[in-house]
């Protein structure tokens, strides 16, 4: 399954690009998942970010923007996907610090959806060859291999211990 985090002040635009989001889902016959929020203290603070594949985040918001968030993003979980959605398209250079994927403008995010979509489904076709995608508790979560220290068997569990010691 593919979770999307999709974050926009917007609760207008969100609804938006929740259903075309799930439309395009649907017609390529993936299973996935969409969760809206509508700030991006909302998104960080209500759940492991870990748990998403794709993120969406619009770059200005009040409090935190989407760049911050996108910075904290990488750090914790660099093969993360994120494309970028805002009316000012003076921030599309700083996309590029933190390796987003697409930057879609607000305007014209409808024409390029697809294809963004097409190029997030490729790069996790990439990444899958090199992680472990796990149910903890409910929640998928990938671990790349190059970060897993062992799994051990433990009566009737498995521990997988990573260098960041999370598991």
């Amino acid at each position: 399954m593919i979770r999307v985090a999709l974050c926009d002040d917007d609760p207008h635009f969100l609804e938006r690009l929740h259903q075309s989001v799930d439309l395009w889902f649907t017609e390529h016959q993936i299973v996935s998942s969409c969760a809206e929020y509508l700030s991006a203290k909302a998104l960080w603070d209500s759940v492991d970010t870990a748990s998403f594949d794709i993120f969406f985040l619009d770059i200005v918001m009040p409090e935190v923007g989407g760049m911050e968030l996108a910075k904290q993003i990488r750090e914790t979980h660099p093969d993360s996907v994120i494309i970028f959605l805002t009316s000012h398209d003076e921030f599309a250079p700083d996309g590029y610090r933190v390796q987003a994927l697409r930057y879609l403008s607000k305007q014209t995010w409808r024409k390029y959806l697809s294809e963004a979509l097409r190029a997030a489904m490729v790069q996790l076709e990439k990444q899958e060859t090199g992680s472990l995608a796990v149910s903890h508790y409910g929640n998928l979560q990938r671990i790349p291999f190059r970060d897993i220290l062992y799994i051990r068997h433990i009566s009737r569990y498995c521990q997988i211990v990573t260098r960041d010691g999370k598991m």
